[in-house]
């Protein structure tokens, strides 16, 4: 544990400042180069339906803070927005159809991008696959795209009608894992 903290410190400080490093860690070689004084991190991020980094109306049952949106589909694009960290709006989410397909565009704001996306439409609840405790299974979600580095800062999934989802209200579960500062 004292070797991995001070691994942090030594690439903290290396972000910081700008450098070269190169070190054994346990049985592993790091070698690499930093040449930006900022510091990304990942955070996971959800759709919302409101504009509220307070609001949770829409939120799974489980104990994490996933959410999801209702949307009533029609030819009208509706936004939705994504936020980071809880608490951290990143972006917006569009969602309209023709008479083919449903689109879901994620549009992050820059400079935060996505290196993955998890996207499942039911129309129900119950039909966004979840654990035993109500918390969304990402893994399971039926869209699924990752965006090698350096990632990406959108994407539009392009789904084939239902028809099972007419003149009904689609629960929609938008995830992704988004890289930025959130502070």
């Amino acid at each position: 544990m004292a070797r991995l903290k001070a691994l942090i410190l030594l690439l903290s400080s290396l972000v910081a400042v700008g450098g070269s490093y190169g070190f054994w860690f346990d049985h592993l070689y790091i070698k690499g180069e930093v040449t930006t004084g900022e510091w990304y991190t990942d955070e996971t991020a959800w759709a919302r339906m409101y504009d509220d980094p307070e609001d949770f109306t829409y939120e799974f049952p489980g104990p994490s803070w996933a959410t999801y949106i209702i949307h009533k589909p029609t030819e009208d694009e509706e936004t939705f927005y994504l936020y980071a960290g809880q608490f951290y709006r990143v972006g917006e989410l569009y969602v309209w159809r023709d008479d083919d397909y449903l689109y879901v565009e994620y549009d992050f704001d820059s400079p935060v991008t996505m290196s993955i996306a998890h996207l499942h439409i039911a129309t129900c609840l119950e039909d966004i696959p979840q654990t035993k405790n109500g918390n969304p299974k990402i893994g399971n979600f039926d869209y699924i795209e990752e965006y090698p580095y350096p990632h990406s800062s959108g994407d539009v999934f392009q789904i084939d009608w239902d028809c099972d989802w007419d003149c009904k209200d689609l629960y929609i579960a938008a995830h992704a894992v988004v890289w930025g500062d959130f502070e």
